[in-house]
């Protein structure tokens, strides 16, 4: 996977001290729509190092099973090909992940209203 994500968004570098990544997409007079309006992250770190992602805010009204009108999507998992973990509650903040590799892809998406994320990430060493 080289090059830059598909749609907004952008890759980062991780470094050994947390960073954030803050983001926000959607209108907050947007009424629910069909299609999301989606931005594409990639966080990366050197070879052999792990990275770890926190959220640190979620901002929306609409918290709800699966994240169908907003969220974070982190993944995080060894098969990054699956679907990744999603969040969209505020309950998620303060919720950490390490990554299986040295990259997570991270997908902020909504199609309702306004959506504000920040995610801190960095790296530590890889197992």
């Amino acid at each position: 996977m080289k090059g830059k994500p598909s749609g907004c968004g952008q890759v980062l570098q991780a470094s050994k001290e947390y960073q954030n990544l803050n983001s926000t997409i959607g209108n907050p007079k947007k009424q629910e729509q069909e299609d999301f309006e989606i931005c594409n992250y990639w966080i990366e770190s050197p070879a052999g190092t792990r990275i770890e992602v926190r959220i640190d805010k979620i901002s929306g009204e609409f918290a709800v099973p699966g994240c169908r009108y907003f969220g974070v999507e982190l993944n995080t998992q060894k098969d990054q090909l699956a679907t990744g973990y999603r969040f969209c509650a505020k309950e998620d903040e303060d919720l950490s992940l390490l990554a299986h590799s040295n990259r997570v892809p991270i997908i902020i998406y909504s199609r309702v209203a306004q959506t504000d994320i920040i995610i801190q990430y960095r790296y530590g060493k890889g197992s």
